[in-house]
């Protein structure tokens, strides 16, 4: 029921005759304009009268009145000094408004140890806030030795009660495992728990639950629903994630106009991961493509560690594409993200030590570098340190370790490796001789499209090398490699038409085979065009 002007008048009558409790009740009322018009400077009247005969209760609401300016000068120092005096007395929002001081240095000076003891006073009374505070505390090992175990304590007890970026943290201490088992349904719980009282966060993360069906069901158009309400809200990596499934149709229609949008949103908060893909699409995309705006958002991301920004701008300043060629730059970046482990940039920055491109030659960190990148599933990486070994550069010259090498660049599917394979099998070159495994690397490699595999692959076929004999085959390799350039092909084929082997006797076609392979370089075509005695 509001209280009467009589009421009022009477609380007051009774508040100046020295009772506390009503005097801070007086200004609980004023403060808030419950009963009375809201009047701050009148409610802080009566906080201090109350205050200052011990109410803890007006204690703290003085020292809020301090803290905000309502109805005094406002004086962050003289709010702590009342906080603290209710605090001391077991005032559970009082130990919370010190701690909250203590952390962040407003109205004392910083203290992370203090602001644990203050923090954990009022989080075993109960206080929600306080004990998502103290599960942080414990969870980054501030103020406290860092304990996972007691992080996922504090957060559950803040959770339970309904506070929506404690139930976030629990689920992301179910998701990663940290200071509880893995559990991607509990992770899911939490998550739906924070999502649902609007914590993006929390949208955003429960949105790639959905999307990668981890602790739930697959549904794309839940993670969408879910990373659009986040997004909106204005969380980069939801925003990204968005981007992302437009940019590719998953869950929705592809629209790339959509896509852009989201992934610049996010960019533009400086998320490195959006920066990165924003600079690609700037990059490839044809109807944007602008180099120089590609490099603009590779170096954003790249100066935040972004490990392949880093490396495609590196090949930028090496090719001088969208910058300046500049190949210190290009080094320096390499490196950057090559000690991240980025194998891309070990590979090239392999290449740049071997060649003695842009640094001064160094074959034993192209080795190092080449090997990491090996490790990583890098196909090119083994296949240079095959090519190493074959050629003795650098390192002792061994047919056996180069096919090690090959075979580790060939089973992830690279093609020169597949064919260098081939020819070592072909040749008992570190390998015992095999044609049948000749033919298998040649036939992989030959697939696609190594003009060299289809060269050699057409010898074994037209000597029948491992496989039967078959002339017509053989041709059939030998155009396909000689319309890519390949001399020896253009020359075999010279042959091939000079003796109508496979192929009806045509002495102009081979005239014209062995002139295309003379063009290209081939002294055993230079030689059989003079003795046709042909220029």
């Amino acid at each position: 029921m509001k209280p009467s002007k009589a009421n009022i008048k009477e609380l007051e009558k009774i508040a100046l005759h020295g009772d506390a409790d009503v005097q801070n009740e007086l200004g609980a009322m004023y403060a808030t304009g419950k009963g009375v018009k809201k009047d701050h400077a009148t409610a802080f009247k009566w906080f201090k009268m109350s205050a200052g005969q011990g109410n803890i209760s007006a204690q703290y609401n003085l020292g809020l009145m301090y803290e905000r300016g309502d109805g005094v000068e406002q004086d962050v120092k003289e709010a702590m000094v009342w906080y603290r005096s209710a605090a001391e007395q077991g005032h559970i929002m009082g130990q919370f408004s010190v701690g909250w001081a203590y952390w962040y240095g407003e109205g004392a000076e910083e203290d992370n140890v203090k602001a644990f003891k203050w923090f954990k006073l009022a989080a075993d009374q109960g206080h929600a806030e306080a004990q998502f505070y103290l599960g942080t505390l414990y969870d980054d090992g501030i103020g406290v030795e860092e304990n996972d175990e007691e992080a996922v304590k504090w957060y559950r007890l803040a959770a339970e009660q309904g506070h929506a970026e404690a139930q976030f943290y629990l689920g992301v201490m179910y998701d990663g495992g940290e200071g509880v088992e893995e559990n991607n349904e509990e992770a899911v719980k939490w998550y739906k728990l924070s999502a649902d009282q609007g914590n993006p966060r929390a949208q955003s993360d429960l949105g790639m639950m959905y999307e990668n069906g981890e602790g739930v069901e697959m549904d794309l158009k839940e993670a969408i629903r879910l990373y659009k309400l986040s997004a909106e809200q204005g969380h980069a990596v939801a925003q990204y994630n968005l981007g992302n499934m437009y940019a590719v149709g998953k869950g929705t229609k592809k629209d790339a106009k959509e896509a852009v949008k989201w992934i610049t949103l996010s960019a533009e908060q400086n998320y490195p991961y959006a920066q990165c893909n924003l600079g690609w699409l700037y990059f490839v995309k044809e109807d944007m493509k602008d180099h120089e705006e590609a490099a603009k958002w590779f170096r954003l991301a790249a100066d935040q560690g972004d490990a392949k920004a880093q490396n495609i701008l590196a090949t930028m300043y090496y090719e001088g594409k969208g910058v300046e060629k500049d190949l210190d730059e290009a080094v320096k970046l390499f490196e950057l993200a090559a000690e991240q482990g980025d194998p891309e940039a070990q590979y090239y920055l392999g290449t740049m030590y071997q060649d003695g491109d842009g640094v001064e030659q160094d074959y034993d960190k192209a080795i190092r570098l080449y090997r990491q990148a090996a490790e990583q599933g890098e196909p090119r990486a083994p296949y240079n340190l095959g090519v190493m070994y074959m050629d003795g550069e650098g390192v002792k010259q061994s047919y056996k370790e180069a096919a090690e090498l090959f075979r580790m660049s060939a089973d992830l599917g690279d093609e020169d490796a597949q064919y260098n394979l081939g020819w070592l099998y072909e040749h008992g070159e570190g390998v015992k001789q095999d044609y049948s495994e000749a033919m298998k690397w040649y036939t992989l490699s030959a697939e696609q499209e190594c003009r060299e595999a289809q060269n050699n692959l057409g010898e074994m076929y037209r000597y029948g090398n491992g496989v039967k004999q078959d002339s017509k085959e053989a041709i059939r390799l030998y155009r396909l490699s000689a319309e890519q350039g390949c001399c020896v092909a253009q020359s075999n084929l010279g042959e091939m038409y000079r003796d109508g082997n496979g192929v009806k006797q045509d002495n102009n076609e081979s005239i014209r085979w062995f002139k295309l392979a003379a063009e290209n370089g081939d002294d055993g075509a230079k030689d059989e065009l003079k003795k046709m005695r042909i220029k």
